[in-house]
């Protein structure tokens, strides 16, 4: 019985720690239901997303926060994923509360019961809205500076033409060729 009520106690203070860290991550984690119905998530959720807990509750992530420019490749290999009690690790595109677009890096893994069944799912997100705007705009900035190097050469390369053209013919008239050459 004293094992029992150790092992017990063990449990208990590991689940607390566990529950805090939850808690104070500034990563958001969504624990789901069988269902796919948000059941819990903690303070990182509701800073990144704008909701409160009490306003998910019950409610599917992706009906909640996915929007027309979420990718739908995207969704697909989620729910295939999920479909077949898989683990998921991907990015996605989602809208806040407020309307504000951000991106998030996604791990989503079944939890299961001792016995192996299948309980729910647990999401762990992270912001990455900042790393792939930089990504964007460094993509940007290379592809403004192709075009004006590719504007740039055809703009050198004409007159460049014209000027070698004179040359030869200033070449040839300085030859004696003159212009019936």
């Amino acid at each position: 019985l004293k094992e029992a009520e150790n092992r017990a106690a063990t449990l208990q203070n590991e689940n607390r720690r566990l529950a805090m860290v939850a808690r104070k991550t500034s990563n958001a984690v969504i624990v789901t239901d069988l269902r796919r119905r948000i059941a819990w998530v903690n303070a990182g959720f509701e800073r990144i997303t704008g909701y409160s807990a009490d306003e998910v509750r019950g409610l599917s992530p992706g009906q909640l926060l996915q929007c027309e420019r979420t990718d739908r490749a995207t969704i697909q290999r989620i729910r295939a994923a999920l479909d077949a009690e898989q683990p998921f690790s991907g990015e996605i595109l989602n809208r806040g509360k407020a309307g504000r677009l951000y991106w998030l890096a996604l791990d989503i893994q079944p939890m299961r019961d001792d016995a192996g069944a299948l309980t729910g799912f647990m999401a762990i997100e992270s912001d990455i809205t900042d790393r792939v705007r930089a990504t964007e705009a460094a993509e940007q900035g290379s592809r403004a500076k192709s075009d004006f190097i590719a504007t740039m050469s055809h703009e050198l390369r004409t007159p460049l033409q014209s000027i070698n053209g004179y040359a030869e013919l200033g070449q040839h008239m300085a030859q004696g060729e003159g212009l019936e050459g």
